[in-house]
């Protein structure tokens, strides 16, 4: 798949996520949920994609990157929603 269309989906994937959970639930600017989104993508695809991914070839990398990133989002999420959205 193109490296392109890749990051193209986790952005979408992001911004329509932080979309809903921080515009529904809190009062979130769209430029928060843009820069949110954009920051955990590129963290997400270098990360995930460009470093974990390779290095191992087995399936343990996807659930130790789901584990990682669910746990990271919600820590950015927490910080966002105390720090940010004030």
């Amino acid at each position: 798949m193109n490296k392109t269309l890749i990051f193209v989906l986790k952005f979408v994937s992001s911004m329509i996520a932080f979309a809903i959970a921080l515009d529904l639930f809190f009062d979130a600017a769209f430029a928060d949920i843009v820069s949110f989104s954009l920051l955990v993508t590129v963290m997400s695809y270098m990360l995930g994609d460009r470093i974990i991914l390779p290095a191992w070839e087995t399936g343990m990398p996807s659930l130790l990157t789901f584990s990682w990133f669910m746990h990271l989002y919600g820590f950015l999420g927490v910080y966002c929603l105390t720090v940010t959205c004030k």
